[in-house]
């Protein structure tokens, strides 16, 4: 275990990103723990939505900052072979 800086651009992003949720959470009036934890509980339609939609956000965003750059790498490398 050690601890590490981040970069730049890591840092730009994570915060840009913990605005973004702060600004979300504004609007909603709650946290998506609340959401996802307690609506889900309660059984109430608003709140599997509101998870459905989180888990969808959570897969495209991961999808667009780890994968995608991967391939295009990938995809990179393969052509200059």
């Amino acid at each position: 275990f050690r601890v590490r800086a981040a970069d730049a651009q890591t840092t730009l992003r994570s915060g840009l990103g913990g605005v973004l949720m702060g600004f979300g959470a504004s609007i909603a009036g709650g946290c998506s723990i609340g959401n996802g934890l307690v609506m889900t509980a309660m059984m109430t339609w608003q709140g599997w939505i509101g998870l459905v939609f989180m888990i969808l956000g959570v897969w495209t965003a991961s999808w667009l900052v780890y994968v995608r750059p991967q391939r295009k790498a990938r995809l990179a490398t393969a052509a200059a072979n």
